[in-house]
């Protein structure tokens, strides 16, 4: 089996995007491929229009009959939430990691 994991994808050029689009269209018509890869691709939609090709890019990849999509919306940390993760990762006191 296979992963491939693109990070950031807000930031892809238009090559990188077209190789993407047609490295997933021919896994996918490959019975036998399709099997053993999973894709997952992270983005910051708050950075992310609908007009870019990224969007057009992953729109396509979803009209692949073949494919299952699977869509998981993260929120951010609160900031509670981030001061405990500071100190856990600091080693400090909360009331010293809560000005950062």
């Amino acid at each position: 089996p296979i992963l491939l994991f693109y990070d950031d994808m807000q930031w892809a050029d238009a090559p990188a995007l077209g190789f993407l689009q047609k490295l997933l269209k021919h896994l996918a018509d490959r019975n036998k491929s399709r099997k053993n890869i999973m894709f997952c691709e992270a983005y910051r939609d708050n950075e992310v229009k609908e007009t870019d090709p990224m969007h057009r890019v992953t729109s396509s990849i979803e009209s692949y009959d073949s494919v299952n999509i699977t869509k998981i919306k993260l929120g951010g940390f609160s900031k509670t939430t981030l001061n405990v993760f500071l100190s856990s990762i600091l080693c400090l006191p909360r009331r010293i990691t809560s000005p950062l």
